[in-house]
């Protein structure tokens, strides 16, 4: 399963154990995890094109929306070695600012990982979002970050391929 996060996830988080007193530095550590974003923009991704999002137009929207992110727009990288460094970092959720490609990417690495996964749909068919009933304009979207709450779905594979 991969969970699939449109908000600030500590909503809804259950830490296991319990939280005491000793337990609270680790706590705000988590919750301040949970609500920072790192951003894997493609933005040669279909509505991201014909919109004219931008690096700069799409951190704009970020900071205006006063969300906490980190935005990789390099699309000389391979994908991989940008999931690999959202993965390093210290956001608690990684957004797919692309299309399904984009988001399936992202999602296959984040399979049983403490991450989440947000969408952004700057794609041609925005199919995911879609069915996950994600707000298709960009500033809805966006807005929808701190509202939306966690979801789990569920991933098949074929031919060591996920989906």
């Amino acid at each position: 399963l991969v969970k699939a996060i449109l908000s600030q996830a500590f909503h809804t988080r259950r830490i296991e154990g319990g939280i005491g007193p000793p337990d609270f530095p680790r706590v705000l550590a988590e919750m301040d995890a949970l609500l920072r974003f790192h951003i894997i923009f493609n933005a040669r991704a279909g509505t991201a094109a014909t919109l004219g999002i931008t690096t700069d137009v799409l951190a704009e929207k970020f900071r205006t929306a006063g969300l906490d992110f980190d935005l990789d727009a390099d699309d000389e990288r391979p994908l991989e070695e940008r999931i690999a460094k959202a993965l390093e970092s210290t956001a608690g959720v990684i957004v797919a600012a692309g299309g399904d490609g984009t988001a399936t990417a992202i999602a296959s690495a984040l399979i049983d990982r403490d991450k989440s996964l947000a969408l952004l749909p700057f794609g041609t068919a925005n199919l995911l979002a879609r069915d996950l009933r994600i707000p298709l304009d960009v500033d809805a979207a966006i807005g929808a970050l701190s509202e939306m709450q966690p979801h789990r779905i569920d991933v098949g594979e074929v031919n060591g391929r996920v989906f």
